[in-house]
């Protein structure tokens, strides 16, 4: 599929279709300003080289909660044909 064809149902529009995202992100006070860099760094590497996927999860996340999480991510990128 080209980038300019996105005519299938639950298909992403290329950024030149939907225009600019200003994303915002509050660290906590307690890193260190190099942390909060690469942060940066590593949010603006993953939207310019991939496809960045988000899951939040509650500090007091269990590792079964968390492990249920990641398995319906996985699914959901699998059956939107972004997985390899």
């Amino acid at each position: 599929m080209k980038l300019d064809q996105c005519d299938a149902p639950g298909r992403l529009r290329p950024a030149w279709e939907v225009g600019s995202v200003l994303l915002e992100v509050d660290l906590p006070d307690e890193w260190p300003p190099g942390l909060g860099l690469a942060v940066a760094a590593m949010i603006r590497r993953s939207l310019r080289d991939g496809f960045p996927v988000v899951i939040p999860i509650r500090r007091d996340a269990t590792p079964e909660e968390l492990e249920a999480a990641l398995g319906a991510a996985t699914r959901v990128i699998q059956e939107a044909g972004l997985a390899a």
